[in-house]
């Protein structure tokens, strides 16, 4: 396994008190994700898998913006994304 990637299970990740009854599980935090990039190309995926297609692009060029050449790499071969290249590269 590469050093830029780490494998954790929910289980394992201490939980700290949410709201009322809810437990709030950091694991951002516990994975070191600190990039705010993350999100939108999390919900670029969603969308280009089961919603809208220009939401995905919109999404995932706020991503690009924010995570530069290695999330545009990233997004020219995930699957998740296959619906927006249509034989280009996304974004």
């Amino acid at each position: 396994m590469s050093a830029r990637y780490r494998v954790t299970s929910l289980d394992s990740i201490e939980a700290l008190p949410g709201p009322g009854s809810l437990r709030w599980l950091p694991v951002r935090h516990e994975l070191g994700i600190g990039a705010f990039g993350t999100n939108a190309y999390d919900l670029a995926c969603w969308h280009a898998l089961y919603g809208t297609a220009a939401e995905a692009r919109t999404l995932l060029e706020r991503a690009i913006e924010l995570g530069g050449d290695e999330v545009r790499a990233q997004a020219q071969n995930d699957p998740d994304l296959a619906s927006l290249r249509d034989g280009e590269a996304p974004a």
